[in-house]
């Protein structure tokens, strides 16, 4: 599922990191993580009840928290209040069904073409 949304998001035009196709196996994925969350604008979290077992979701959400960029969770098996009472979110006002993923793809798309626009503007 991690995969389908990242590609559906890269082909948006927008950059995305997903730990399985970035960091070669064995290797520790918190320098690759602590790196992501410094250049990343915004962290989708696909939540599914796995999520709270994981041993690096924890530190990516707390340092996307830390920093006050959003947090998109979208809800596969667990509900919003799960996912934030866990997390101790207390900034992000929602999270997303996981049936509303096309809806969310085409905020993201629509957001790039904003931004892409913007920068040509800028440029003329």
């Amino acid at each position: 599922l991690a995969q389908v949304v990242e590609q559906r998001i890269r082909a948006c035009g927008v950059g995305t990191f997903l730990d399985l196709r970035v960091v070669p196996p064995g290797v520790p994925l918190d320098d690759f993580l602590l790196a992501a969350t410094r250049v990343a604008n915004e962290m989708v979290v696909i939540a599914t009840p796995n999520v709270f077992t994981s041993n690096y979701v924890p530190f990516e959400i707390a340092s996307f928290a830390a920093q006050g960029k959003p947090i998109v969770p979208l809800l596969y098996g667990v509900s919003y209040e799960q996912f934030r009472d866990a997390f101790r979110l207390v900034h992000n006002p929602t999270g997303l069904l996981i049936e509303c993923l096309d809806r969310y793809i085409e905020y993201v798309c629509q957001r790039a073409r904003c931004a892409i626009r913007r920068t040509i503007e800028d440029a003329m």
